[in-house]
C-alpha cells in the first residue's frame, strides 16, 4: 500500500465492499419486511403516533426513491451504505430551505 506523501497516510485505491453483493436468498430479509420489524419494535417501545406516522411517510419516500434510482434491490442485504448516502444527499438537498425562503424571514 502506497503512503499519501502529504499526510503520512496510506492510500486506498478501490471500493469498500462489494457493489452488487450476492444474496443468498435463503437467509434474505425482503425490504417490506425488514422494514415491518423496525416499525413493530418501535411501536412496541412506545413511539409516539406521529412519529410512527414519520416512520411510514419516509419510508414511502425512500421505497420511491429507491425504485427510480436503483433498480433491482429487493432484499435489504442488497442495500449498501453507497446507497443510504445517495438518499440522505437527495433528501437534505430536496429539504434545503430555499434562498427567498431565508430571505423572507430573516431582518436584514
Amino acid at each position: 500500500m502506497q503512503v499519501d506523501p502529504r499526510s503520512g497516510r496510506k492510500v486506498i485505491r478501490g471500493t469498500r465492499g462489494a457493489a452488487d453483493p450476492v444474496v443468498d436468498k435463503d437467509r434474505a430479509t425482503l425490504l417490506d419486511q425488514a422494514f415491518q420489524t423496525f416499525y413493530a419494535s418501535k411501536k412496541a417501545e412506545g413511539m409516539r403516533e406521529r412519529t410512527l406516522e414519520e416512520y411510514i411517510s419516509n419510508w414511502r419516500y425512500f421505497r420511491e426513491w429507491l425504485a427510480h434510482e436503483v433498480t433491482g434491490v429487493r432484499y435489504i442485504q442488497q442495500i449498501s451504505a453507497d446507497t443510504i448516502r445517495s438518499y440522505v444527499n437527495k433528501k437534505s438537498v430536496y429539504n434545503a430551505p430555499k434562498p427567498c425562503v431565508i430571505a423572507d424571514t430573516c431582518d436584514f
